[in-house]
């Protein structure tokens, strides 16, 4: 079964992306405006945000 892409939106410092990492979707890109999220967020993660 192919990986469902999946698409974080408003993803604060990332803890749905990380539920939908572990259920095995490949997250193509998450989105915050929050800049101490975002800084969190990339630190946890190496895809685009």
């Amino acid at each position: 079964m192919a990986e469902l892409k999946t698409v974080d939106l408003f993803c604060g410092c990332g803890g749905m992306s990380l539920g939908f990492q572990n259920a095995g979707f490949d997250i193509v890109a998450a989105f915050d405006n929050w800049k101490p999220a975002v800084e969190i967020y990339r630190m946890n993660f190496n895809h685009p945000i």
